[in-house]
């Protein structure tokens, strides 16, 4: 006898077909994966930043440009002056024969040198010798006298240098020292301006740090020194 079958019964489920899901698979996108893409307003905000920084450093090189093009025009009205230190002030006389003295005797040059104009800078103290500014008619004098002043004042206490405004004075004395350092290693330094160039190079505190380091070295040595003498 032949039992009736439930329907469905011992019917084979193909996995494939099931409407169930495999609670071990996550759900299927069949949309393309694509990366995180930035936002409009961020891509704006980056760009604008770019474009302030752009701002900021044309903003820079123009002002360090008009900087140095004031600077230019200073010492190109400085070029005919020179300062002469040392001459002892008289009160009774007049800087420009004081000046005039000065060159006779101590450079040797003996000729007439016209002088447009002379004074003393910096406030009177007492045992205190104030440099003369000088402004020279001829500009052939007065180069004649400032390549004369190192071969005829050295070990001397007078000192003849070009006049340069206060903001190429103050880099000069930083760079003074890297300069005599320098020479004293053998290398060939020249501080031309508000510029020093080693080697033919300008200089650069990084490239040249070992010049810098030789001069803290010194210093240190010589605070050391000093506090073993006392």
């Amino acid at each position: 006898m032949t039992k009736n079958r439930h329907p469905g019964q011992n019917k084979t489920i193909n996995p494939s077909s099931s409407k169930h899901n495999d609670p071990t698979k996550l759900p299927q996108n069949n949309d393309t994966a694509t990366l995180p893409q930035k936002s409009d307003s961020t891509k704006i905000s980056s760009t604008s930043n770019q474009q302030k920084k752009r701002k900021k450093a044309e903003v820079s090189d123009n002002n360090e440009r008009l900087r140095s093009s004031v600077l230019d025009l200073q010492c190109q009205k400085l070029n005919e002056h020179l300062v002469f230190y040392g001459i002892d002030e008289q009160t009774d006389e007049v800087t420009d024969d004081l000046v005039k003295a000065f060159v006779r005797t101590e450079l040797e040059i003996v000729r007439e040198i016209p002088i447009v104009k002379s004074y003393i800078i910096g406030k009177h103290f007492d045992g205190k010798i104030r440099p003369i500014v000088v402004k020279f008619e001829n500009r052939n004098d007065r180069q004649d006298i400032r390549f004369a002043a190192p071969k005829h004042l050295k070990g001397k206490p007078f000192g003849v240098n070009e006049h340069f405004p206060h903001e190429v004075v103050k880099i000069r004395k930083e760079l003074l020292p890297i300069h005599k350092e320098a020479r004293k290693q053998k290398l060939k330094s020249v501080l031309k301006r508000d510029k020093l160039y080693i080697d033919g190079e300008l200089f650069d505190k990084t490239k040249h740090s070992h010049l810098i380091k030789q001069l803290e070295a010194m210093d240190e040595g010589g605070a050391q020194g000093g506090d073993n003498g006392n």
